[in-house]
């Protein structure tokens, strides 16, 4: 039968117009296959480094006091909890830091430089431990180090509101020391308001002994988080408020995810365009090849059998073109970024600017199981368009069409 079917076809691709007809199938399958597998590629990859780059600073799950508490009132209770891998104390507060003529708004986070998790792909491992109680250096975001023209060796003043119950507008004032040029890169909106601090050096300047604003909680499993969230919420329902990242940050990947089948939609419209083109060659072929048809009828070939010869010919036209596409779109995915690369330095553009996502740079990551996905679902589209030439086939009457023969 497969034999049969390729001899069908290639007899059949003798007409001109019905070979031109049937190439256009095959690269409009090529094309489409090849660029959904290129752009889903660059959409997992660009998921993947977003995600990585906002658990480099976010923390999967956020216990955050209305009040500063001591530190010790729940450090247990969360220890105990399952997921939860590491527990993290910090204490934050916004004031104006000051520099020179330059005073620009901030929030300072403290952290214990002993149990932060943070990316470190983000932070050189040993630019955190760097934060020692009673230096009160600060690491800046790069955007913030620039808005107050901060050098290796300057000492900014921190205006914070005091913490006091009091209904006068107590302040705190400090200088800083930014003893070396050391900041972090993770996207202009937190680079430009965000510094980082020792804890202690923190609790002093707002003089609050041991309190803390909440707990940053790093699981084994991120996305055990709204479960976590969920166990732990019922415990701190009077007092802190309970987010995790899939709250923080829903927006976002969904959109990413709305992005992604947008464009896969889009993209295989191609897929469909060739098809019809495929389902307009197999139609051709049916009207050239009728006479060889109802002979084939007549030496004893079934109905089912010629139906199934002229599917097997739209797998063997689509598979061509699935095969192509799969093996061009891998090709494509792997080389995007550097061609993207070569085109901002050669030309002094900025296709992809970290001002408005966290990367600078377009990441691909190919998946198997999506290439196989787009190639079964294009397989399966074909055969369906091939439904209406099979049938054309197998309602062939041979005496009809043998009559003037």
């Amino acid at each position: 039968m497969f034999f049969l079917c390729l001899k069908l076809l290639r007899s059949g691709c003798s007409q001109a117009f019905t070979r031109l007809t049937i190439w256009l199938a095959i690269i409009g399958i090529f094309l489409g296959v090849m660029t959904l597998n290129a752009v889903t590629s660059v959409m997992n990859g660009f998921q993947a480094e977003v995600q990585k780059k906002l658990f480099g600073i976010a923390q999967h799950v956020v216990v955050r006091y209305y009040l500063p508490v001591d530190k010790d009132d729940d450090l247990d209770f969360l220890q105990n909890q399952p997921h939860i891998q590491s527990v993290s104390p910090f204490l934050i507060t916004a004031g104006v830091l000051k520099n020179q003529s330059q005073a620009v708004p901030a929030m300072l986070l403290g952290v214990d430089p002993s149990s932060v998790h943070y990316d470190q792909l983000l932070f050189d491992p040993q630019v955190i431990k760097q934060l020692k109680p009673g230096s009160f250096q600060m690491i800046p975001g790069y955007e913030l180090s620039r808005s107050l023209y901060l050098n290796s060796g300057d000492r900014p003043f921190l205006l914070t509101a005091s913490h006091s119950s009091s209904l006068l507008m107590d302040v705190n004032l400090k200088r800083l020391n930014y003893a070396q040029a050391v900041n972090f890169k993770v996207g202009k909106n937190l680079e430009e308001k965000l510094a980082f601090m020792h804890i202690d050096d923190l609790r002093a300047i707002l003089n609050l002994d041991q309190k803390i604003s909440g707990f940053n909680l790093q699981l084994d499993d991120l996305y055990e988080a709204p479960a976590v969230k969920k166990a732990i919420s019922s415990h701190f329902s009077a007092k802190a408020l309970v987010t995790d990242w899939t709250e923080q940050y829903a927006e976002l990947f969904s959109a990413l995810r709305l992005q992604k089948t947008a464009l896969s939609v889009i993209l295989a419209l191609i897929v469909i365009i060739a098809l019809f083109n495929l389902t307009t060659g197999q139609v051709m072929l049916v009207n050239d090849k009728r006479s060889a048809i109802a002979i084939m009828l007549t030496c004893g070939i079934s109905k089912w059998q010629l139906t199934r010869l002229f599917l097997y010919q739209a797998l063997i036209i689509s598979a061509i073109g699935v095969v192509l596409g799969s093996i061009s779109g891998y090709w494509l995915a792997e080389n995007i970024g550097q061609w993207v690369r070569y085109f901002e330095d050669r030309f002094g553009l900025t296709l992809i600017s970290n001002k408005v996502y966290l990367i600078d740079y377009l990441p691909s990551q190919f998946h198997l199981f999506d290439a196989m996905v787009i190639a079964g679902l294009t397989l399966a589209l074909a055969l369906i368009a091939c439904i209406y030439p099979a049938y054309l086939a197998r309602e062939t009457h041979p005496a009809s069409v043998l009559r003037y023969e």
